[in-house]
């Protein structure tokens, strides 16, 4: 995998490795991967923005004698880069997940491993010097019209009408206009435009259209309730809230579901963490 990642004015080049142990299924040997690897460093050591290589290299980078990891260490050094990663990452205690960025860069810190993950293979922590990006605002007006005085905008519109001698106006379209910029500057004088800046909090990808208009349509009868106050409207309101939770419950439930039937060991565990609360997503 390989992705762009800004921050702010900073930009991360991230690129995921993974290289398979050499088996019988799998014929290809260290060198041929060293050879592959070349090519790739040459293609993103000179892109801009601050540079991450991370994965499963399967690489015993932690023992001097092993020739194959004297090569792969000398290659990523004659590309200026350093391994982050100090102590085993595997259950056979060798150091097989690595941590890669260019030697004058040090934007990375606090690597901690960790062995809470029902895996074979630890998982790396670290800390970064890039922030989570700030999230989008958006900034809308509206009227607050839930307290506005009907009487007292009936006056005013009529008070401004009378200013305007709309009654000796031969033409239609000059008395419509009047008429507008009257209801206008008294919907201005007592329900004025008011700003609200709003987080754009991202969909959760569960969430379906379909839910959307079910969503608008709740909202309808909820604020129809809260016009009327009739028992009807609440019942009505209460009962479309009830369809529209189980909706989102059964999409959700459908949405996980496919996740897991369709993911192997690995992702297997991060859908686990994410339904049970141990990351922060939008499920």
């Amino acid at each position: 995998m390989d992705v762009s990642v800004r921050s702010g004015t900073a930009v991360m080049h991230l690129v995921i490795v993974y290289r398979p142990p050499y088996s019988r299924t799998h014929k290809f040997t260290l060198s041929n991967f060293l050879v592959e690897f070349e090519v790739l460093l040459e293609s993103v050591i000179l892109t801009g923005g601050l540079l991450m290589i991370a994965g499963d290299f399967n690489i015993h980078v932690d023992d001097p004698s092993d020739t194959e990891a004297r090569s792969f260490m000398n290659l990523i050094h004659s590309y200026g880069l350093v391994q982050h990663v100090q102590g085993p990452t595997h259950e056979k205690r060798h150091t097989l997940d690595l941590v890669l960025t260019r030697a004058a860069d040090s934007w990375l810190s606090n690597f901690v491993i960790d062995w809470s993950l029902p895996s074979d293979n630890a998982g790396i922590h670290f800390t970064s010097t890039i922030h989570r990006p700030r999230p989008a605002k958006t900034t809308r007006k509206h009227r607050v019209l839930t307290n506005l005085n009907k009487d007292a905008l009936k006056s005013s519109i009529t008070s401004s009408l009378e200013k305007s001698d709309y009654q000796s106006m031969d033409d239609v379209n000059s008395i419509v206009s009047c008429y507008n910029s009257a209801v206008l500057d008294s919907i201005n004088e007592h329900a004025p435009l008011v700003e609200k800046t709003m987080v754009d909090k991202p969909r959760a990808p569960w969430f379906s259209c379909e839910l959307l208009e079910e969503r608008k349509e709740l909202r309808k009868l909820e604020h129809r309730w809260l016009s009327t106050h009739l028992t009807i409207d609440c019942q009505i309101f209460c009962k479309a809230r009830s369809v529209y939770n189980k909706s989102c419950d059964d999409t959700k439930a459908d949405y996980h579901r496919c996740r897991i039937d369709g993911a192997d060991q690995k992702e297997l565990f991060v859908i686990v963490d994410e339904i049970s609360g141990g990351k922060k997503s939008a499920s």
